[in-house]
């Protein structure tokens, strides 16, 4: 008995239309693999010990919270509605940057406990976004691209993203329109990982800029001072130092 050949059959073209959490998944990886490569023979700092200038990072910020990341998603380049070609090219990037969803527990301070004569400011919502862009380098000196993982707890410094640069960016890629949009700017610097209970003792950084933070928030300039002037005979040469250069910006003489 002869039998007969095997039958072919030709591989099938991806459908990119039809498998969107495959191709998120993958490009997420891909996303995160360019960072961990790029940190090859690279010197880093941890950010959780760096408690260098705090002040500076502080009141450069117009919130310092802490928060759990509750979501996360590549961002991709808008593409026409049924263009599988610019969506398949859109893809093959990898993505613009990524969106990080965070959920609030505590806002720290803000930029205008900073002020002589505080501003009202917004009330922060509960839940922020951050975006990361893929624009830059992986590192800058020492330390490495800020990237948070769905279900840590972070120090953030958020810093808001321009109107002008949000409408930019939304019309090109991904992102709402109508949210409001954060940055931690200087890389790891300003997005310190904790533990995941709050319970438990976190790193200097926290620690330190806990009690700056304590220490700007009562109303009354008078107090502030008297805070951190505290602080400033504390013992803690740290705290010393930018408690002295917190009290030095509240003068309305040492302010731009």
């Amino acid at each position: 008995m002869t039998r007969g050949l095997p039958t072919m059959t030709a591989p099938s073209e991806p459908n990119y239309m039809e498998k969107p959490n495959s191709i998120l998944l993958l490009s997420a990886l891909i996303f995160l693999a360019a960072g961990l490569s790029a940190q090859i023979d690279t010197p880093t700092v941890s950010p959780a010990s760096d408690v260098r200038d705090l002040y500076r990072r502080a009141a450069a910020s117009e919130y310092v919270v802490t928060g759990t990341v509750t979501g996360s998603r590549v961002v991709f380049r808008r593409t026409p509605q049924g263009d599988v070609a610019a969506l398949r090219a859109a893809i093959d990037t990898g993505g613009e940057g990524q969106e990080f969803t965070v959920s609030v527990d505590k806002v720290l301070c803000q930029q205008s406990d900073f002020a002589p004569s505080p501003k009202s400011s917004d009330t922060l919502k509960q839940e922020v976004k951050i975006f990361v862009p893929k624009t830059g380098p992986h590192f800058s000196g020492p330390y490495r691209e800020e990237y948070l993982i769905r279900g840590e707890r972070y120090l953030l410094f958020l810093t808001p993203l321009s109107e002008s640069q949000k409408a930019l960016w939304a019309s090109s890629l991904e992102l709402d329109p109508d949210s409001r949009y954060f940055r931690t700017l200087e890389y790891s610097r300003r997005a310190i990982a904790l533990a995941s209970d709050p319970i438990l003792k976190g790193p200097p950084i926290f620690e330190k800029v806990t009690k700056l933070c304590e220490a700007v928030r009562p109303t009354a300039v008078s107090d502030k001072l008297a805070a951190l002037h505290r602080l400033e005979n504390s013992g803690d040469a740290v705290l010393a130092k930018e408690a002295k250069a917190a009290a030095e910006g509240l003068m309305p003489s040492n302010r731009k």
